[in-house]
């Protein structure tokens, strides 16, 4: 029992270690590398980690949404509106969106109640298309089809906006890994996900819980569509859209591993490089891109994560040895 105590605390300590380093390494190395577009890159991908994990903790409950981009959409325009037509403060303009995309998540819970599987999933992605639409229709609003610009970012310095993205991104992490993997919530997601009709059967009521992925879900899409659009100081109806915004989120989910949290953050930095890195030939782009991720998808079916999993504990009886 001791031996296998301490085992445990030995990979512990060993993930956290190369959880700290990793850290350490995403602070340090765009400071040191003073690369503009390198530093854009990962600013793109802490804003995208952030996404993916707000996609990934509805899969906690089974809950697969095709258009999870209305979240992200949603809290972009609204941070838009707010900040380059009423001249809200950043700040403010981020708060607003996050709170109202958090409300409306907490509203779709009555007309989605009894949706599951597919249902939901369809239910979903006909939201994202109808606000789509909604948003190119009302152009004198939205900006239609060009979107809204002039949008005042948090800061103009490149490094100020990846500090910024990173330490949201991580704060979000941090907080979404111990609600589904170490708080008392943990095992109920894993009961309702493996078999929702034997949770029922032992008292637990699944629609308590999947109201509360619905509203951390939204919630976390729309502080990442808030960053995004006061970094780029642009949005337009493609943030609202299933493609690509929706399937972009389920790549990196996918790629990275579902119900991990950590996976999907992992996949959101993956899937960005590779759509930056396939840029140099853009001919040939989307489907040197598509292929990449497919070729994931078939040789790490279990995502990243997992076989990183088994890497770290390799080398932690390697150094046992």
């Amino acid at each position: 029992m001791v031996y296998l105590r301490l085992k445990s605390l030995t990979t512990l300590s060993k993930f956290r270690f190369i959880s700290l380093l990793i850290i350490i390494i995403m602070i340090a190395a765009p400071a040191a590398l003073r690369d503009p577009y390198i530093t854009h890159i990962l600013t793109l991908g802490s804003i995208y980690a952030i996404f993916a994990m707000s996609w990934d903790i509805l899969m906690y409950t089974n809950q697969l949404s095709l258009g999870h981009s209305f979240f992200f959409g949603l809290a972009a325009y609204l941070t838009a509106l707010l900040n380059s037509i009423y001249k809200v403060h950043p700040t403010l303009s981020v708060l607003a969106g996050v709170a109202v995309t958090a409300v409306v998540g907490l509203g779709l819970s009555i007309p989605f109640f009894k949706l599951r599987g597919a249902y939901y999933a369809l239910a979903m992605a006909g939201l994202a298309e109808i606000a789509t639409l909604t948003v190119k229709a009302y152009s004198d609003v939205t900006g239609g089809e060009e979107g809204i610009r002039g949008i005042t970012p948090f800061t103009t310095n490149y490094l100020g906006n990846y500090y910024i993205a990173f330490s949201v991104m991580l704060a979000s992490l941090i907080f979404l890994y111990y609600i589904a993997e170490r708080s008392r919530f943990s095992l109920i997601f894993k009961a309702i996900r493996d078999d929702e009709m034997a949770a029922k059967s032992l008292g637990i009521v699944v629609h308590r819980y999947r109201l509360l992925c619905l509203v951390l879900g939204a919630t976390f899409a729309g502080l990442a569509g808030s960053i995004y659009a006061t970094y780029l100081t642009i949005v337009n109806p493609n943030v609202l859209a299933i493609v690509p915004t929706t399937a972009l989120v389920v790549t990196m989910g996918m790629v990275g591993g579902v119900h991990t949290i950590i996976g999907p953050a992992l996949g959101a930095y993956i899937v960005i490089f590779l759509n930056s890195f396939f840029r140099i030939a853009e001919i040939v782009r989307l489907l040197a891109y598509g292929l990449t991720a497919i070729l994931i998808l078939l040789f790490l079916p279990g995502g990243v994560i997992r076989y990183l999993s088994r890497a770290i504990d390799y080398l932690s009886k390697a150094g046992r040895v």
